[in-house]
């Protein structure tokens, strides 16, 4: 039997990749709990500075204004468009 995937799910965490990783195992086993599962080949650990995608936004952490490190969501030109 082929259990459901989560879908859309973006966790972040404050610590190495070695932590990150664990975690990842430890929601995949919490969500295989409940008859869910976790794409391999979709599920990433990736560093905030090298960003990532969600959603059709793009997430990276990029130098703000008052020259500190600062989350930022890039909205795509052509999502602007479509809204407009």
């Amino acid at each position: 039997m082929r259990l459901p995937r989560a879908t859309r799910l973006v966790v972040l965490c404050n610590g190495t990749k070695a932590e990150a990783q664990a975690i990842k195992q430890e929601l995949g086993e919490c969500l295989s709990t409940m008859g869910l599962t976790l794409s391999e080949e979709k599920t990433k650990v990736t560093h905030i500075t090298e960003g990532f995608d969600f959603l059709g936004y793009r997430i990276i952490r990029r130098l703000g204004r008052k020259g500190k490190m600062a989350p930022k969501v890039l909205i795509p030109k052509k999502a602007i468009k479509k809204f407009q």
